[in-house]
């Protein structure tokens, strides 16, 4: 019988008072982290990086004071950064606790580089290439318009920092860049020149749509003065040179003219 045996009894009694030990910690933990001393009362946006522009931050409050439940211990920052992140204009969101009843959170805001689509399409792309959704303000709407394939708009906004390097000694600031489906480029310009760039590179080794660039905005100067009309399209899918064509031409459909 056991209720004879000293040794065992003694490793009961010493498990009885280990469980018991450990419940008694286990509820004053829970007692403790359970205070009111330590219940969430200040909820801070860090200032100390650049200040939002876009990010309404009466909603992002609106959204803490709902989201941001319990204490310091047992709030929930996985969900709280991610209810953050579906508000307008946040890129990301950082939150981490503060001592003893607070948090502290810091926001990413989307930096806007172009439209992505029609302006209706209230899209636009930031300066990683993601495309998100925001409303758009009139000063947004001077920005370019990026028209292609849903997955390419890092890939087009790379472009278009391309392209407005290499026009930048003739001053054309871009209005449009477009991929079409047969991944071919084109450019519509603010002063109403459109340009056929056609694809980065083809099978018949023609040279690179950088290359090809570079070669139309050395040449343009003297295109331009040996025509001395206004040329609306030029057409730089040639391997040995490319096309233009003046408005008057244009009107009246007549062929483009090569240049070498």
């Amino acid at each position: 019988m056991i209720w004879h045996n000293p040794l065992v009894l003694n490793r009961l009694a010493a498990g009885f008072a280990t469980a018991a030990c450990v419940m008694l910690l286990g509820a004053g933990i829970h007692a403790f982290i359970h205070l009111p001393y330590f219940e969430l009362r200040n909820m801070v946006i860090d200032e100390t990086e650049q200040l939002p522009r876009h990010i309404d931050m009466v909603s992002v409050h609106a959204y803490l004071a709902s989201v941001a439940r319990g204490n310091f211990f047992t709030a929930d920052l996985a969900s709280v950064r991610h209810t953050l992140q579906t508000l307008p204009w946040v890129r990301d969101a950082r939150v981490r606790r503060v001592w003893p009843d607070g948090l502290a959170i810091t926001l990413e805001e989307h930096v806007p580089m172009a439209i992505w689509g029609m302006p209706g399409s209230g899209r636009l792309v930031n300066a990683q290439g993601e495309v998100f959704s925001a409303p758009l303000g009139s000063e947004l709407r001077q920005l370019i318009r990026l028209n292609g394939p849903e997955g390419r708009s890092s890939e087009m906004l790379a472009r278009w920092l391309q392209i407005k390097t290499i026009f930048s000694p003739l001053h054309w600031e871009l209005d449009a860049l477009n991929l079409n489906a047969r991944y071919a480029w084109s450019a519509h310009f603010q002063n109403g020149m459109k340009v056929e760039f056609g694809r980065q590179e083809n099978e018949t080794h023609q040279p690179s749509l950088e290359v090809r660039a570079q070669y139309f905005v050395a040449s343009w100067p003297a295109v331009s003065k040996h025509w001395n009309v206004p040329i609306d399209y030029a057409d730089l899918r040639y391997t040995n040179g490319f096309a233009v064509r003046t408005q008057s031409v244009a009107n009246h459909h007549s062929p483009m003219q090569l240049m070498h």
